[in-house]
């Protein structure tokens, strides 16, 4: 694996995503394939609504599926409510043979996860963010370089 990329579900309503949120995911999957240099993808989603369909949304436009995992929900709504389990997220980034892993999630993932996979994965204890992350938005990890990006798509809130 050499790129890992922590997305935030998009903009939604009661759980289903808004036309902005399925705007945002388009826009950013968009900025993901223009990323790849033909690197094998894996989609893992939370198995929330909202998550699912953005994941739905960015593998259509990646060429490829995705898959659930309950752990991977967060937040109030949440079975597990706002519990991460960032070493199970570990595990199944480390048990990925793509060269990229997409994990599509929540806010709590998103806030902690950059953090712990700079210092578990890259070695590195700064440069790698532990801050809120917008809906719609993403960290992209890339192992090799040792580094974190933001992403933001394109639109307009």
């Amino acid at each position: 694996m050499k790129k890992i990329l922590i997305v935030r579900h998009g903009y939604y309503s009661v759980s289903d995503l808004t036309s902005t949120g399925r705007e945002q995911m388009k826009d950013l999957g968009m900025a993901i394939k223009s990323l790849m240099n033909g690197d094998s993808i894996e989609v893992k989603s939370s198995t929330a609504p909202r998550a699912k369909q953005s994941a739905k949304i960015l593998a259509e436009i990646l060429g490829v599926s995705f898959t659930e995992h309950e752990f991977l929900w967060s937040g109030p709504d949440s079975p597990r409510g706002c519990r991460v389990d960032l070493d199970k997220a570990l595990k199944i980034i480390q048990g990925s043979r793509a060269d990229v892993v997409i994990l599509v999630t929540h806010l709590e993932y998103s806030e902690y996860l950059p953090t712990h996979l700079g210092k578990k994965i890259c070695g590195k204890d700064h440069g790698f963010p532990s801050e809120e992350t917008g809906k719609g938005e993403a960290w992209f990890i890339d192992c090799q370089a040792g580094t974190c990006t933001w992403l933001s798509p394109d639109v307009a809130r």
